[in-house]
């Protein structure tokens, strides 16, 4: 199976090239694909990767809006009929590959590394790491849809600044899971026409889940297959960031030069030992 990986990023490079090699290294003939949202610069760090290519989409902001973006830009440059949504804090395991291709073979077509727990969301297969088709995403709006008017605005006049206003001010709103983003938008699609869905085990889902308990103090979650960790996920989208630092009040977190970086270096040190492990 030709598989197509689309990794939006926003001033995670570190991050991003792990992400990468992790891929490169335990898929067979991927496409992959980096929509850069920031000005970050890779100085040739991506040049010597067989069948990648880099689009600098530069919104300068990291949010769902952006995301969409992003993926619908890596859309236009994929060469396959079978794309992989990635975030640039995930990270490929061996065997995970060999999962996906035999859960297609099964007929799935929506085949997702984890479910949105949120009490309020409608249980999606989250986009921080799943297998769908280029025609389902192409079926579907991607753009944030909200039971918030005000939000729901923004979808005709947005603009970096008045989404950050409008956020600033609606918080609860925002974190509450008011919003139908990537991941529930693929999800409502398939369930509603009838198209195969498969979600692998993971700790997020299911805390009973000894297998990788490792890497509990670096990822949110962790994917298994036959008694096997194949992917990890560091933390969860926007959710995780509006906790931490990008839209609390009174921070520099709009800054253009804020990034992901603060918190990596102990999933970094540690995947980078993991990646280097023949």
């Amino acid at each position: 199976m030709n598989i197509s990986v689309i990794i939006p990023s926003y001033h995670t490079k570190r991050l991003t090239l792990l992400c990468v090699h992790s891929f490169v290294k335990n898929f067979k003939d991927c496409e992959i694909i980096v929509v850069e949202n920031s000005n970050e610069k890779y100085n040739g760090e991506l040049e010597n990767i067989p069948n990648i290519k880099f689009i600098n989409n530069d919104t300068k902001t990291v949010d769902s809006y952006a995301n969409a973006e992003a993926i619908l830009v890596g859309l236009e440059h994929c060469v396959n009929e079978d794309i992989f949504l990635a975030h640039s804090d995930s990270f490929v395991f061996e065997g995970f590959y060999d999962a996906l291709c035999h859960k297609y073979n099964e007929g799935y077509r929506l085949i997702g590394t984890f479910v949105d727990v949120h009490p309020k969301r409608i249980k999606a297969y989250h986009v921080s790491g799943l297998l769908t088709q280029k025609k389902i995403l192409k079926s579907v709006d991607l753009y944030p849809v909200s039971k918030n008017e005000k939000i729901n605005s923004l979808r005709d006049n947005y603009t970096i600044e008045t989404y950050r206003n409008l956020v600033d001010n609606l918080q609860d709103e925002y974190c509450s899971g008011v919003f139908m983003d990537v991941g529930d938008s693929i999800t409502d699609y398939c369930r509603k026409n009838n198209i195969k869905m498969f979600c692998f085990e993971n700790t997020i889902n299911n805390p009973e889940i000894k297998i990788g308990r490792e890497y509990n103090e670096i990822a949110q979650h962790c994917c298994v297959w036959n008694n096997k960790v194949i992917y990890l996920h560091k933390r969860r989208g926007t959710v995780g960031l509006i906790n931490s630092l990008v839209f609390k009040k009174g921070t520099q977190s709009w800054n253009n030069n804020c990034t992901w970086e603060i918190k990596n270096d102990k999933w970094c040190d540690t995947l980078e030992k993991k990646l280097n492990e023949k």
